[in-house]
């Protein structure tokens, strides 16, 4: 009896899913070592305190632009404007004597003081005296000669404004004896072995020197008739 045997078909069956072939299982393995991989690597970047760069690289950074600085501005210099020159006030001319030595102290005044005097031709003012100071200033300077002894008499003076005048009485003041023989305000000092007597009117000032004048009253008659022949105003 001859039997009868069915074959079954031998194409393949199709992949439910129920079972992994060899090659699905390779991929499977290999996603499974990559994404290990990646994860362990970005846990070591966190705990490394690296950020983590998720997003694709920025573009780099353009450096900043400068702009230049504004030119500096020069200011313009200001040239400070001279001053003007303070004028000064013109000191007064002074005021010339139109008399002589004899108007000044007549012979027979000065032969009552001593006979023994005269004109002396070689007189002149010492540099920086007051006689000096006073030929200086348009005054006179007088100066007499004892014939014997050769002892001399000077007498000299000025019309002075009242600045000039108010400082040579200043100065008597400060360096001599007031004395009420000689006008309105007289003054006698020694300089040495010389007497020096001094006499103030309003305008004048007058100045008396010789080693013959060893007292105030020594002067007195030369200083009061020199006073008395000066012109007024």
């Amino acid at each position: 009896m001859t039997q009868t045997r069915s074959h079954s078909s031998t194409a393949p069956r199709a992949d439910t899913g129920h079972g992994a072939g060899p090659g699905r299982r390779w991929l499977r393995g290999t996603l499974s070592v990559v994404c290990g991989t990646a994860l362990f690597a970005a846990l070591t970047a966190c705990a490394a305190g690296v950020p983590l760069v998720t997003g694709p690289p920025s573009a780099p950074t353009s450096p900043p632009v400068v702009a230049p600085s504004a030119e500096p501005t020069t200011s313009p210099t200001v040239e400070p404007e001279p001053s003007p020159t303070p004028t000064e006030s013109p000191e007064p001319d002074p005021t010339p004597m139109t008399l002589s030595c004899t108007d000044l102290v007549p012979l027979e005044v000065l032969y009552n003081f001593n006979p023994n005097y005269g004109t002396d031709p070689n007189y002149s003012p010492a540099a920086g005296s007051e006689a000096a100071q006073m030929a200086a200033a348009g005054g006179l300077a007088c100066g007499w000669i004892n014939q014997s002894s050769s002892e001399e008499i000077e007498i000299a003076v000025a019309k002075l404004d009242d600045a000039a005048l108010g400082a040579a009485y200043d100065k008597a003041i400060a360096d001599s004896t007031p004395v009420p023989l000689f006008g309105m305000e007289g003054f006698f000092t020694t300089d040495g072995d010389v007497g020096v007597a001094q006499a103030f009117t309003p305008e004048y000032w007058l100045v008396a020197r010789s080693t013959a004048f060893v007292e105030a009253t020594d002067a007195q008659d030369l200083v009061n008739t020199a006073l008395k022949n000066l012109p007024a105003s």
